[in-house]
């Protein structure tokens, strides 16, 4: 239960930043151009230019939300954020599934906690022996 509660805050944590700064409408606002189309999660992959120039990103995943994506060829704006991903430009949904794992990540951890600080409960003593009947 440890782990599992560790494991996922730190996922959460980790992901939750750049997703949320999407949200929010933060990052380097730009053009996603779709140029392929993996199914498994149905992901799409391209590249990213940033709209004030510099350098863009040359192969990267479109995170979820409302992108408009239906062709490769098909080019919408999009936020990077840093991430292993850009985001759609109203910043998705992908700050969902991280948040998520910090709740059910802190409550494991609480509960664990809740487990192994809790003192452990009085033992019944042995019962008195019975007075032996004459």
């Amino acid at each position: 239960m440890l782990g599992l509660g560790v494991l996922l805050l730190w996922a959460g944590i980790y992901n939750f930043g750049p997703a949320w700064t999407a949200h929010r409408g933060g990052g380097v606002h730009g053009t996603f151009t779709a140029t392929a189309h993996k199914c498994g999660r149905c992901s799409w992959y391209g590249s990213f230019t940033p709209s004030g120039g510099g350098e863009g990103l040359g192969y990267v995943r479109m995170g979820g939300g409302a992108h408009d994506i239906n062709a490769i060829g098909d080019a919408v704006p999009a936020i990077d954020t840093g991430a292993v991903e850009v985001f759609p430009a109203d910043g998705g949904t992908d700050w969902i599934p991280p948040l998520a794992a910090i709740v059910v990540g802190s409550v494991l951890l609480i509960l664990w906690c809740v487990r192994v600080l809790r003192p452990q409960g009085r033992r019944p003593r042995d019962p008195a022996p019975a007075p032996a009947r004459p």
